[in-house]
């Protein structure tokens, strides 16, 4: 063979294992090791990012004025996790997030501080069971006339489905 039909070979062979790397790059990603898969929630005004394993529930109620959306979100992301997600808003809302905050420290919670633009309370100080299990810690904002209340066990689980919050 002369040096043409080689060089033509070579360049044919390596454009094929080219196109073979990159089709297969997602051919063996059912064996794991790849990134978990989200999917988003969209709620009344806002959406949030959970693992596309999750299962929601809500709850619709009015009480003193005010209207409840309560939300219940259970996922696995390499063990159980529950959020709990609330929506409120009506005439018979306080004003701000200091004050809901406020309220729930008066009953026996902590500040927890804040984080990217979340009220942080610390519930796991009550005396409720419910609160020592499944919600420890609160994330609250305020939007235009609705408060968003994130709830959970796991801060670190809050903060990452905090950021997704849009």
């Amino acid at each position: 063979m002369n040096i043409k039909k080689i060089l033509a070979l070579t360049i044919i062979v390596l454009a094929v294992f080219s196109c073979l790397s990159v089709a297969s790059a997602g051919l063996f990603d059912f064996l794991g090791g790849g990134d978990a898969k989200n999917t988003t929630l969209t709620f009344d005004g806002f959406t949030l990012s959970v693992p596309d394993n999750a299962k929601m529930v809500n709850n619709t109620t009015v009480q003193n004025g005010i209207n409840f959306k309560e939300y219940g979100v259970e996922y696995n992301n390499g063990n159980d996790t529950f959020l709990f997600v609330l929506l409120a808003n009506g005439t018979g809302m306080i004003n701000s997030e200091d004050t809901y905050k406020n309220n729930w420290i008066s009953l026996g919670a902590k500040d927890g501080g804040n984080y990217s633009g979340w009220s942080i309370i610390d519930m796991s100080t009550l005396e409720s069971q419910q609160f020592k299990d499944a919600m420890k810690y609160a994330f609250v904002k305020k939007t235009n006339s609705s408060f968003v209340v994130l709830g959970g066990p796991d801060l670190a689980e809050l903060k990452k489905v905090s950021d997704t919050f849009k």
